[in-house]
């Protein structure tokens, strides 16, 4: 995949962060089948697009959290099938559940990880 159409790709997944966010969708705009789509986005980015997904909405997540929202408002905002689906994807990439950040006991927080990663995807 070249680099124009994955930005394309990115760019619609930021675009979408809100909603649920379709492979069939992203292998359209890409030009491809969903899975030989799917099997270039891996290659490219080094995850499979689901996983990428994920960790932009928590990305985004954390943001709206460190903001006040509550830990329900915040996983239904972004998508997420439930509470417990978003607080385990949560404490699964950050080490500290959603919680910790709303209730502003953020230091426990691995800060490391969240600026990797906002660093990782602003390169991009």
């Amino acid at each position: 995949m070249n680099s124009d159409m994955l930005e394309k790709v990115l760019a619609y997944i930021d675009a979408h962060i809100f909603e649920k966010i379709n492979l069939c969708v992203l292998a359209e705009i890409a030009g491809y089948s969903p899975f030989y789509f799917s099997k270039l986005f891996s290659e490219a980015m080094g995850m499979p697009v689901t996983g990428y997904i994920r960790i932009r909405k928590l990305q985004y997540a954390i943001v709206s959290l460190l903001e006040g929202r509550k830990v329900l408002d915040v996983a239904l905002l972004y998508a997420f099938d439930s509470h417990e689906g978003f607080t385990r994807a949560f404490t699964q990439l950050f080490g500290s559940t959603p919680s910790t950040i709303n209730n502003k006991h953020y230091t426990k927080l691995n800060w490391f990880t969240i600026f990797c990663i906002f660093d990782l995807w602003q390169i991009m």
